[in-house]
């Protein structure tokens, strides 16, 4: 039984040796954002940042600079807390996303995965703050907001 288990290991060690197909979080092309009170918008981030090949780790939005983004393709997963508020830790990246007057280069591209309670009148309000934004600055939505 041992030796099932540890062959069994050895295999699923083989098949996601090459599940990354990068060795910094540098060389990776999507960038994965998340704004997130409670840490459920975290944790579907993070998850799904460790099925795309090409994302190295989520990160809050507040730990990323904006100049970070630009040129990359980021996918976003932001809550919305109250009445349509931004979460804590995704203020200060949309407040800078704001006073944006610059264009982003070509070649940025976004997505926004919207959480909330559709009970709210401002249900997913934070996420189309956002994907306005981004379209305004000259990002190019690949999908449409996804809630």
């Amino acid at each position: 039984m041992n030796w099932d288990v540890q062959h069994r290991m050895e295999h699923l060690n083989h098949l996601a040796s090459g599940y990354k197909a990068f060795g910094h979080e540098d060389d990776a092309s999507v960038k994965v954002l998340f704004a997130s009170e409670t840490g459920t918008a975290a944790r579907l981030a993070r998850d799904f940042a460790d099925a795309c090949v090409l994302s190295h780790v989520a990160d809050a939005m507040d730990d990323v600079d904006l100049d970070e983004i630009d040129g990359c393709i980021t996918i976003f997963f932001i809550a919305t807390c109250g009445q349509g508020a931004m979460p804590q830790n995704g203020k200060t990246f949309y407040q800078e996303l704001c006073a944006r007057t610059e264009a982003f280069k070509e070649g940025t591209k976004f997505a926004v995965m919207g959480l909330g309670d559709s009970s709210y009148f401002f249900f997913c309000e934070a996420a189309k703050m956002v994907e306005k934004r981004m379209i305004e600055l000259g990002a190019k939505r690949i999908l449409d907001l996804g809630i």
